[in-house]
């Protein structure tokens, strides 16, 4: 086993005591997950290099369901309606799918059933999968149009997206995602994508309830992109951040800046979002200047337009210009923001009330 490979097996070891902390006990408040220890060094988290070919096969059968423990498992993981798979903790327990075939060549966890499932307390790694079955593997994916999931105190980096929906309601809470991606060509790969795939524009009654949880580093999009109809996110943060080198595992070349190339959170179809205490975040680098894009792919109809966050705040770390931008149509409502480093560029249809705080 080379260097590289036993330090990628070894990247969230340092991650264990405070994933123990929030594994367990009473639930943090709001942003406590940017709390986190610090992390190893950013080649440790990478995806793996995109195979020729998708491979055929695993060595393991998949995890259904159950408890498991401390350690690192080689395989991935099919979910049964309802089922629950736990392990002991946010890097301590880790499904690996390093050189593996994604379940249905989608995810490392295929979560199954109109019912849902759950996934929780654990670390997801290593999807991958070739060009033309689309290089987009996940970490947590449902299986079909409308299922539910629910990802809790879940890490997920290393894959060629984190966590991917096909709609049906979504529960992410104490869950720290990060380092995904892929130079896939046409660009939808991200840290999260939850896409409405009922093939009705604007038909989609999903509900996504997103807590304290994290969302940085993704690789060449957005930390967080939603066609989906309903959202409710509270203490998150989303820090689009450069990644230094391109660690030589993307075409696109060593002189390719990875990380900060997307949105901090992306919403094209103007579908409803309420939040509060949500941290944006544009690192030193970023080549991407939006902190919010709303409505720019078009508005689907019965969609409510409506970005509503209480008590923001939005941390301009690039020394230049950031912007929050709203599509036709679309109205972005900021109550109690805090601006650090500039307020931010407002274009279209962006609303300020309470009071302003800015350092």
């Amino acid at each position: 086993m080379s260097t590289s490979r036993r330090r990628f097996l070894a990247a969230t070891v340092s991650l264990a005591a405070g994933a123990a902390m929030r594994a367990g006990g009473a639930e943090p408040e709001p942003a406590a997950i940017a709390k986190m220890p610090a992390s190893p060094p950013d080649a440790d988290f990478m995806p793996p290099v995109i195979p020729a070919k998708t491979p055929q096969g695993n060595p393991n059968p998949p995890l259904t369901k159950g408890k498991l423990g401390p350690g690192t498992i080689h395989t991935i993981a099919d979910i049964p309606p309802n089922g629950v798979l736990s392990g002991a903790g946010m890097g301590m327990t880790i499904i690996d799918a390093f050189g593996l075939r994604p379940a249905y060549r989608k995810a490392v966890v295929v979560i199954e059933g109109p019912g849902g499932g759950t996934v929780e307390k654990l670390t997801v790694r290593g999807a991958a999968i070739d060009d033309a079955d689309g290089r987009n593997a996940s970490g947590v994916c449902n299986g079909q149009l409308g299922f539910a999931m629910t990802i809790d105190s879940v890490e997920i980096y290393g894959c060629q997206e984190g966590i991917r929906s096909l709609g049906g309601n979504v529960a992410i809470k104490n869950c720290y995602v990060h380092h995904n991606g892929s130079d896939s060509p046409n660009g939808n790969t991200h840290n999260l994508y939850l896409n409405d795939s009922s093939g009705v524009a604007g038909s989609d009654k999903s509900v996504v309830t997103v807590t304290n949880s994290k969302f940085e580093k993704a690789i060449l999009a957005h930390e967080f992109k939603s066609r989906l109809g309903f959202h409710v996110v509270s203490g998150c943060t989303f820090a689009s951040l450069v990644i230094p080198g391109s660690q030589g595992n993307y075409a696109t070349g060593p002189t390719t800046q990875l990380g900060g190339n997307g949105s901090c959170v992306d919403l094209p179809n103007g579908s409803d979002w309420k939040g509060k205490h949500n941290i944006y975040i544009k690192g030193s680098g970023a080549l991407d200047m939006n902190f919010i894009t709303f409505g720019l792919e078009g508005l689907y109809p019965n969609y409510s337009a409506h970005y509503h966050e209480d008590s923001p705040t939005f941390d301009n770390q690039t020394g230049k210009e950031c912007f929050i931008v709203a599509g036709g149509g679309c109205t972005v409502t900021l109550n109690n923001p805090t601006f650090k480093g500039g307020r931010p560029t407002f274009k279209g249809h962006v609303v300020v009330t309470g009071k302003v705080t800015e350092t």
